[in-house]
């Protein structure tokens, strides 16, 4: 997922030293200046960077905008560009074509190119009356996404596709009233969910879906008294995941990270945070887990610099030292590494020069506690005795759909999982769990019920 980076001051330092860390590992050289975009072709294993530089640092090739790592060194995608209206903001592959944007910008009739890249040339795709922040290929259609009223001579208000042979407007002008653009799509549960930063008619804000005939916001919106919005949208376990700037202060339902599972918001622990305007940029699953980039210290109730990884329950840090007030733009998969794009020139005291993979293991120790809020209310379920010695129950004041499926987990307040015996029983109108303490330390643990592979509830058991 891309971020449109309007107020980032862009931070230069130039070095020549190259090192490798025990978690995190430069990718060829890095360059003079942000990586704003990647994206990782997989028939052909390369991966494309764009951003706001004009060389790789190892020897000066010209690099200009948009650069393709091959696994050893960085080299140039034809002569590149010089946008002086800033950096290259994403690029895709689509029908084995390279597509990127802005490859040109005119100011004078604020019109910016969508460049298309045949292997030998780059060669003008579309032209659009604004910009563009984003591209996604989606159910096999070329999605763009950004500020622009126009593009490729057809009037389709933020966000437009490509369907092999034309432009399709996709009607967003008829519901935004007022707004700056859209920055990501993604379809959930067979819908085209979009977030940015956009108003409808009752002044809701910065996420929609298409509903089949007409665009409606999710909820309440996201949003409400910030300036930048949803910046990026993932589909994770069964849920839409929604990352931007957005806090629960403002009346917002978390804090610059919610998931959404088709009817309500559902909080990750107290989201991201610790810095000043703080905020998610992009969103990437890799190896079942979730990770989130952006501006942020905190995830949960743990410290966590610019990245963080989300497994369903609990936030994780990967223990990474950026410098201060710097940004973590793009996260990509590639070759099943995970890649980090940003304003940074340095990962824990390694010059990686704004890119880096993250090379250290899955197995974190520093993890927060589970997410203990219920997924369903909190009148549905009963747990006693609570604290117990010996033995407890819970009950769920309704059946599961099979107790065959249904599980129990158990938690320290760290996170980690520990093994608990228990039996179920079910009449027609609640389930029951009977727990036996077994070798359980005397302590607080958290529960999880479990059923069809969904979480369908949690909270907190004391063994005395």
């Amino acid at each position: 997922m891309r971020y449109l980076q309007q107020c980032i001051l862009l931070y230069c330092v130039i070095s020549t030293t190259i090192a490798s860390g025990q978690n995190w590992d430069s990718v060829g050289c890095g360059f003079n200046a942000s990586v704003n975009t990647l994206y990782s072709d997989s028939t052909t294993s390369t991966l494309y960077a764009g951003g706001y530089f004009k060389y790789e640092m190892c020897d000066s090739t010209i690099v200009r905008r948009i650069a393709q790592f091959d696994g050893v060194k960085w080299d140039s995608v034809g002569s590149g560009w010089v946008n002086p209206s800033g950096p290259l903001q994403s690029a895709t592959v689509y029908n084995d074509k390279l597509y990127a944007q802005p490859i040109a910008y005119n100011a004078f009739t604020g019109l910016a190119t969508l460049g298309e890249w045949d292997g030998t040339s780059w060669s003008e795709f579309a032209l659009m009356n604004g910009g563009a922040s984003n591209m996604e290929v989606l159910n096999g259609d070329l999605y763009v996404m950004g500020t622009f009223d126009s593009i490729g001579g057809i009037y389709a208000k933020y966000i437009a596709k490509w369907n092999g042979s034309e432009w399709i407007d996709l009607q967003f002008g008829d519901y935004a009233v007022d707004g700056y653009g859209i920055f990501d799509a993604a379809f959930y549960q067979g819908e085209l969910y979009v977030g940015g930063l956009f108003e409808d008619t009752t002044h809701y804000t910065n996420i929609a879906k298409w509903d089949g005939s007409k665009w409606v916001t999710v909820a309440d919106g996201l949003g409400n008294g910030t300036f930048i919005g949803v910046n990026a949208l993932e589909v994770y376990q069964n849920r839409l995941y929604i990352g931007g700037e957005f806090n629960k202060a403002n009346g917002n339902p978390g804090n610059n990270i919610i998931s959404w599972d088709g009817n309500q918001w559902h909080e990750l622990g107290d989201g991201v945070g610790g810095v000043l305007y703080p905020g998610v940029a992009s969103l990437q699953v890799h190896n079942d887990y979730l990770y989130a980039g952006g501006r942020f210290e905190t995830a949960g109730d743990i410290n966590a610099e610019l990245i963080a990884r989300w497994d369903g329950n609990q936030w994780c840090s990967l223990d990474a030292d950026f410098p201060t007030d710097k940004t973590v733009y793009v996260l990509e998969v590639h070759n099943d590494t995970l890649y980090v794009g940003g304003n940074f020139y340095w990962v824990d005291s390694i010059n990686v020069r704004y890119v880096a993979k993250y090379i250290g293991g899955e197995d974190l120790e520093n993890c927060g506690a589970i997410n203990s809020i219920s997924e369903i209310p909190q009148q549905t379920i009963s747990t006693f005795p609570n604290p117990f010695t010996t033995q407890t129950t819970i009950t769920f004041q309704k059946p599961l759909f099979t107790t065959h499926n249904s599980q129990l987990h158990l938690f320290t307040p760290l996170g980690q999982k520990v093994s608990i015996k228990y039996s179920v029983t079910q009449n027609e109108s609640k389930t029951i769990f009977h727990i036996d303490r077994g070798n359980l330390s005397s302590g607080v643990y958290f529960f999880q019920i479990i059923s069809e592979e969904e979480i369908i509830a949690s909270g907190k058991l004391v063994v005395q």
